[in-house]
Formats: structure tokens, C-alpha cells, sequence
């Protein structure tokens, strides 16, 4: 059944503590505009947790210990796969005049490794089927590769003689900017000197360069 609002099943707080918000027996209304391989609505066949925090900002130890225990205890409920588990900004999609645009890019700094998940699918079924117009950023983020339709787009890749400041410019700290270390890591730009330092990222750090304005980081 259905209940109206802009609701979720769970919140895990910024020490990793969780709150149920709403019944599994009821559809809340997480995923918003959302489609993942031919499901036009994500909200009615699935369970929305929203984690505290930002976007481009950083999901805590606490939260990642938290959703990992809650993830598990979900899938061997409704015997599920680590694939079934998806982000925001793999099924929310932004809407256009005459076309659907493209997916959000919410929660594209969700770790799934730091959660205890294997890797996601390995492409966006919806992109595959032309619903979707495909996202360079996205694509390398999730599934590994700059684009699914054969487009090519520059790599934006440190290297021994290729800085951040040499790819990003004045955007190389930006909370939009998103570093993707060669393990599979993702860290905002804001965030690079806190974690590792300037001087320590690795060669292969791939660069992404964003203007967003989202506020939440959801799965």
C-alpha cells in the first residue's frame, strides 16, 4: 500500500545509528522519477534507506558498519543478491522536454566494498535499451567504462607528470570534483588532503568534474 510523502524505510544517522521511518509493508516514495531495467517505478518494488550527509561529503564508518548489517539482514529477508542493491543515482533520472536526460547523481560516493557489497551490475540496463541518455561519469563510477554507446570522452587520469590542478584547475578541491583512486574509491575534492594528501594520490586516480547541487546520499 501506498503513503504519501517524500518518505524512506530507513535512516542511519551520522554515528551509525538506524531508525526505522516506515513499515517494508508500505511503499515509500525514496527512489522518486526512477526506472532500473525496465521497472518504471523503483519506489514500488523496493526498500529505501537514506544515509546522513551530503553527496560529495563523507559516509562515516559508523554508517557503513550500519548499512552493511542492515543490507544483509534485508537480503536474506527477501533473498536477494548483492546486485540488488543499488544507489539513488542508479535508477533516479532527471526529466526532459522531449526525452528522459539521464540519471540524478545522488549518492554516487557510496563505497560498496565499505558496506561489505560486490561489485553492482556491470552496465545500466536502461542506457543499454535507449531509454536513458548515458552518463560519462556515471558509467565509469559504477560500471568501469566513460561511456556505453561507443562515444569516446578525454581521460582526465593523474599521472607522474599530470596533476589535479593540471586536469581540474581551480575546481582540483571542489566538494563537486569526485576522485576515483585505482582500488575503486571514491573521494570528493574537498576531502583529498584530509584523507590522503596531495602529494600522496596515485598515479591512475581518475578525475571526474562536476556541477551538482544534490543534498542527499541515498540508496
Amino acid at each position: 500500500m501506498g503513503y504519501p510523502g517524500g518518505h524512506t524505510h530507513y535512516v542511519i544517522g551520522r554515528d551509525g545509528q538506524t531508525y526505522l521511518i516506515l513499515g517494508e509493508e508500505f511503499i515509500a516514495h525514496h527512489a522518486g522519477r526512477s526506472m532500473w531495467n525496465g521497472e518504471k517505478n523503483i519506489n514500488r518494488v523496493s526498500i529505501g534507506i537514506e544515509l546522513v550527509g551530503y553527496h560529495n561529503g563523507d559516509i562515516t564508518a559508523g554508517q557503513y558498519k550500519s548499512v552493511g548489517l542492515l543490507i544483509e539482514n534485508l537480503k536474506n529477508s527477501y533473498h536477494l543478491e548483492d546486485r540488488a542493491v543499488l544507489t539513488h543515482s542508479q535508477v533516479a533520472y532527471k526529466p526532459g522536454p522531449f526525452y528522459r536526460r539521464g540519471r540524478k547523481h545522488c549518492a554516487r560516493n557510496f563505497d560498496r566494498k565499505r558496506a561489505g557489497l560486490k561489485p553492482t551490475w556491470p552496465y545500466d540496463p536502461d542506457v543499454r535499451a535507449g531509454s536513458l541518455q548515458p552518463d560519462p561519469v556515471l558509467s565509469s563510477i559504477f560500471y568501469g567504462t566513460r561511456t556505453q554507446t561507443g562515444a569516446k570522452y578525454p581521460s582526465s587520469v593523474i599521472q607522474r607528470d599530470k596533476t589535479a590542478w593540471q586536469i581540474a584547475g581551480d575546481k582540483y578541491n571542489s566538494p563537486d570534483t569526485i576522485y576515483k583512486l585505482p582500488g575503486g574509491s571514491l573521494i570528493s575534492g574537498n576531502l583529498i588532503n584530509k584523507k590522503i594528501g596531495w602529494d600522496r594520490i596515485p598515479v591512475g586516480t581518475e578525475v571526474f568534474i562536476e556541477q551538482a547541487d544534490f543534498k542527499e546520499s541515498g540508496l
